[in-house]
């Protein structure tokens, strides 16, 4: 694929692959690309997204099957390529534009920091929120251009409906609760693509020791609380059913209320999550966050993290097991936040500008804006 891409002619459009197909990258990317002096995008989609998924864009965006010849030529002959996952090759010729958007700011090793050394990234450009991640994603990414300092562009989707419309699209429970939450735990054990094992999994879908779905979603119901756990797509998907304030949901049963996980991040009060780099994300918001992590050392031992990840770094209280989660959700609700000055810190030092619509001012830091 690298030689095809060297040796064929290059036009003035555009492939992008994102994954999942459909996310909020590509909701937040293509309308600003349809309005630069491309002239075509072409947007490489998995074959298995059902078709009544695919958003209304203009006549410049032509969506393909990825596994299609049509999908390959698009990608070999673009001058640019916008990809947040391997798609055919991650490895460009330089005189192809090659924005390497990933999906989040690096705590944990990856890439070419690695051990592992999985599908290694080698575009021209990369991204990172501010200048604490700059030499972060040199070590995991090495860009053969540069890393550019710009938000990512799905921080766009945060703002693009108001809290009570996420409420509403979610229906039951959640318009009337005290508090939504959002529980997004990274995955333990891979089942797609290469099958890794990070940490300690509790084969539960909150990757937490202890967790009962019934008891908690009574607790929830207590306390006048939604809580929607989002699976991470790499992990198993969950064996537990949705129940009246536990709201199990993928990506598909947020796309059948008509959400995307960062319009559900948007409406979200509280999020909970571990490792994953969405809390970084969510601090844009700057909303509480809880860190629920019971195998932080474990996790550290096999995986790895970039820098020494410590209380310095933490946007919220640091529990281990489901009474913590509960205490801090009460504390929260209750209006007890000892962490705002520390979030404030934090959102400064990992957003060099979270005010900025970030995809636009990409666009503009390409050379790809209109003249």
């Amino acid at each position: 694929m690298w030689m095809l891409s060297a040796l064929l002619p290059k036009r003035n459009t555009a492939a992008v692959h994102t994954w999942p197909s459909y996310d909020d990258t590509a909701l937040a990317l293509i309308p600003e690309l349809e309005k630069s002096r491309l002239d075509k995008i072409y947007y490489l989609a998995a074959t298995d997204i059902v078709a009544g998924s695919a958003p209304t864009w203009g006549p410049k965006v032509v969506v393909l099957p990825k596994r299609s010849l049509r999908a390959v030529w698009a990608f070999l002959t673009s001058r640019w390529v916008f990809w947040t996952h391997q798609c055919y090759t991650s490895w460009f010729p330089h005189r192809v534009e090659s924005v390497n958007l990933w999906h989040g700011m690096l705590i944990k090793k990856l890439g070419w920091m690695s051990a592992k050394q999985v599908n290694l990234p080698h575009s021209k450009y990369d991204l990172a929120t501010s200048e604490f991640w700059e030499p972060f994603v040199w070590q995991c990414m090495r860009p053969w251009g540069k890393v550019l300092v710009n938000g990512l562009p799905r921080h766009d989707r945060f703002r693009s409906l108001e809290s009570a419309e996420v409420r509403r699209r979610l229906g039951g429970a959640a318009p009337n609760c005290r508090k939504l939450v959002t529980w997004m735990p990274t995955y333990r054990r891979s089942v797609r693509g290469e099958h890794f094992v990070d940490g300690t999994d509790y084969n539960n879908a909150a990757q937490m020791p202890g967790f009962d779905p019934e008891l908690f979603n009574d607790w929830l119901a207590a306390h006048q609380m939604v809580c929607v756990l989002k699976p991470h797509p790499l992990g198993a998907p969950p064996q537990i059913r949705t129940t009246g304030h536990l709201l199990v949901m993928d990506d598909a049963t947020l796309a059948a209320h008509g959400l995307t996980l960062y319009e559900l991040l948007g409406g979200t009060d509280i999020l909970i999550t571990d490792i994953s780099s969405v809390y970084i994300d969510f601090l844009i918001l700057n909303r509480p966050i809880i860190h629920a992590f019971a195998d932080r050392e474990e996790y550290g031992a096999s995986r790895g993290f970039l820098f020494d990840w410590n209380e310095e770094y933490f946007a919220g209280p640091f529990v281990s097991d489901m009474n913590g989660i509960q205490r801090a959700l009460e504390e929260i609700a209750d209006g007890r936040d000892e962490y705002i000055a520390q979030r404030s810190r934090l959102r400064s030092l990992f957003h060099a500008n979270p005010e900025q619509p970030a995809t636009p001012a990409l666009l503009a830091q390409l050379g790809l804006t209109r003249e």
